[in-house]
């Protein structure tokens, strides 16, 4: 099989060769476990397929900053549960890549002192996740974060940790979005001039540039959505208190969430499905009354394409601040909703009146 013809624009480098006879370009999870039901595809094969995409783009986009030397054993036991007819979730045997923002080690699903090495480590030194600071490499933690233990009990192979802005961009107000001591300068995976955005750079260029169909990433304000953005994949930034921060840096309290970052809207609530819930330790969390809400429900299907959804634009306040360009993006869903089921709610926010006067790139660069 050829490669995707999708792919006659993208440079050579970035291409993606089939994988027997599977076209793995903009793969969704949906996609993948059809593939690995129907023994096309095992996740064993497809996390080796996505350690060799880092090998071959990494060096050019720096998204991800180390990988799990335990992936590949991972994916091999839960293809042996796949084959006794266990699958734990959506995610089963699906590879994903986590934010460094977390204040431990994250990476192997066995307990280990965090100094074991890899070939494929990809010249990245076997470090505790710790917003990418040189200043904190040596320390440790007992356990690992609760979205990670969720995705790992869902049967999700963690497959390493992405780069991103130093400290979630607070460490300065002068800062290169996307660059830190430990990763690098993380690039735009459309364009390796332009900034990825931050601070979940690496979570986003690593789904845009089909590294992994989704990963997860942390917000305070536009951290996931800003990069979802310009990456041109999809972000979701959850309402505080709907996904633990157990174990994530903090900066604000009252605003930061995990998130995640797809390809496709079903994508990304697949994963949200996953991370959302109560977290004991997490005392935001425990207002929750929607635990049994399992969101890829809402989800349009084939079978029900003319089902009313919902969905938010930006309100009177919000809207015009926004960049021409922008603006014209906020009338199209008005346009639709005449022709589909499609119900529009205003998004009222406050928005600073400087908020996108030129040359202010620095101050949308999240924190």
């Amino acid at each position: 099989m050829t490669k995707s013809t999708s792919q006659q624009k993208v440079p050579k480098v970035f291409q993606m060769p089939p994988l027997g006879s599977l076209d793995l370009y903009e793969v969704t999870i949906k996609d993948l476990q059809q593939y690995m039901s129907s023994g096309q595809l095992s996740s064993h094969g497809y996390v080796t397929y996505c350690l060799e995409r880092i090998r071959v783009v990494n060096p050019y986009l720096e998204a991800v900053i180390e990988v799990n030397p335990d992936a590949l054993a991972i994916a091999k036991k839960l293809d042996e549960e796949r084959q006794r007819g266990i699958v734990r979730s959506t995610l089963h045997g699906i590879p994903v890549l986590v934010k460094d923002v977390r204040n431990a080690s994250v990476l192997t699903l066995s307990k280990t002192d965090g100094s074991r090495t890899s070939p494929r480590m990809i010249g990245c030194k076997r470090l505790p996740a710790l917003g990418l600071c040189w200043a904190a490499r040596s320390r440790r933690m007992p356990t690992s974060p609760d979205d990670v233990s969720r995705l790992r009990d869902a049967g999700a192979v963690i497959l390493g940790h992405t780069n991103m802005s130093e400290w979630a961009s607070v460490r300065s107000s002068q800062f290169s979005s996307g660059y830190s001591p430990r990763g690098g300068q993380c690039r735009n995976a459309f364009d390796l001039s332009k900034s990825p955005y931050g601070s979940s750079s690496g979570s986003a260029v690593a789904v845009s540039a089909n590294i992994v169909p989704i990963s997860f990433g942390t917000e305070t304000d536009a951290s996931i959505i800003g990069p979802a953005e310009v990456n041109g994949i999809v972000g979701i930034k959850p309402t505080v208190g709907l996904t633990s921060r157990t174990r994530v840096i903090p900066i604000s309290r009252n605003m930061d969430s995990v998130g995640v970052l797809g390809r496709t809207v079903a994508d990304a609530v697949h994963g949200l499905d996953i991370i959302a819930g109560k977290d004991q330790e997490d005392p935001m969390t425990h207002d929750r009354s929607n635990d049994k809400i399992t969101y890829s429900n809402s989800l349009a299907s084939e079978n029900s394409p003319e089902r009313e959804q919902s969905l938010g634009c930006p309100g009177p306040v919000a809207g015009n601040a926004l960049p021409p360009s922008e603006k014209r993006l906020h009338y199209k869903p008005s346009r639709l909703s005449r022709t589909r089921a499609l119900r529009l709610s205003a998004l009222i926010s406050p928005v600073p009146k400087d908020s996108h006067r030129p040359g202010r790139q620095l101050g949308l660069e999240t924190r």
